[in-house]
C-alpha cells in the first residue's frame, strides 16, 4: 500500500483461502431385488436440498446414463452409481452403489408321473432348485438334493405345484394333467364248452387263469348272480350257459 502524499509504502501478505469443494454427503439409496418375470420398478434415492442427482455406470468416470433426478429405471439388473452435484459449484459427493438384482424363478423337471398299483390315485416324482413345494393335493415328499414326490393325488384330479425358493423369495405355480388311471383292458378267460350224454356225471367246467387275476363265475353275461368266486372251476348241478371274467384283485378292473 502506497501514501501518495508521503510516497511511503508498505507490503501486507494475504493467505488464500480455501475455496476447494466441501464435503457432499453422497445419496442414500437402497437395492432392489426382483424376481424373474417381475416388472422392473425404478431405482431411487433422497435427494438433498439444493443438490442435483446423476446416475452413472462406473464407480468412476463411467457415462452419464440418466441426468438431474431422483429415480433411475435400468433395463436390465446390474450395478448403477449415483452421486450429488451442487449445480452452482459444480462440486460433487463421492457415488453411492445400487444395485438391481433379478433371481430367476424355480425350475421344475418332471421325472415320472405313475398311477398306483389299485389305481386309486397317482404320484408325481420332480426334481427342482426351489427349497419348498406345496400342492393343491396329494402328499408332498421332500426326497433330499432337490429331488421331491407328491403322492396320494385323487385319481383324476388335475394338481397345482407350487414351488418357491426361500432364498429369493421367488415363486412359480405348474400344472399337471391327471393321467389315466382307468381299468386297462383285461382278456377274459378261455375255456371250452362241454357236451354230456344224460346220466353221465356232470363235470366241473374249466378256463385258463391269467397271472395275477381272479376269476369269478356268473349266470348272465352283465350283472347277474355272482355263482362261484375265485376259482377257475365251476361245476354245475344243470345244463346251461355260464359267464366267467377275469378280475385284477388289487383294482377290481374285469374282462368281459
Amino acid at each position: 500500500i502506497e501514501n501518495k502524499d508521503t510516497g511511503c509504502t508498505q507490503y501486507f501478505e494475504v493467505e488464500a483461502p480455501d475455496c476447494s469443494c466441501p464435503m457432499i454427503n453422497p445419496p442414500i439409496g437402497e437395492n432392489v431385488e426382483i424376481c424373474e418375470g417381475q416388472i422392473i420398478p425404478p431405482l431411487s434415492v433422497n435427494v438433498q436440498n439444493g443438490m442435483q442427482v446423476n446416475w452413472y455406470n462406473a464407480p468412476i468416470d463411467g457415462n452419464l446414463i440418466q441426468e438431474n433426478a431422483s429415480a433411475f429405471t435400468p433395463s436390465d439388473q446390474g450395478t448403477f452409481y449415483v452421486e450429488n452435484i451442487n449445480p452452482i459449484n459444480s462440486c460433487n459427493s463421492l457415488r453411492t452403489a445400487i444395485s438391481l438384482s433379478i433371481y430367476p424363478l424355480p425350475d421344475f423337471l418332471q421325472n415320472e408321473i405313475a398311477c398306483s398299483d389299485d389305481l386309486s390315485n397317482y404320484t408325481v416324482d420332480f426334481n427342482t432348485n426351489g427349497n419348498s413345494v406345496t400342492a393343491s393335493n396329494g402328499t408332498v415328499n421332500d426326497l433330499g438334493s432337490g429331488q421331491f414326490s407328491i403322492s396320494a393325488i385323487p385319481a383324476g384330479e388335475n394338481l397345482t405345484i407350487q414351488i418357491e425358493n426361500e432364498d429369493t423369495g421367488c415363486t412359480q405355480s405348474f400344472e399337471i394333467e391327471a393321467p389315466d388311471c382307468s381299468c386297462p383292458t383285461i382278456n377274459p378267460p378261455t375255456g371250452d364248452d362241454i357236451e354230456i350224454c344224460q346220466g353221465q356225471t356232470i363235470p366241473p367246467l374249466s378256463v385258463n387263469v391269467q397271472n395275477g387275476m381272479q376269476v369269478n363265475w356268473y349266470d348272465a353275461p352283465i350283472d347277474g348272480n355272482l355263482i362261484q368266486e375265485n376259482t377257475s372251476t365251476f361245476t354245475p348241478t344243470n345244463p346251461g350257459t355260464f359267464f366267467v371274467e377275469n378280475v385284477a384283485p388289487n383294482t377290481l378292473c374285469s374282462s368281459s
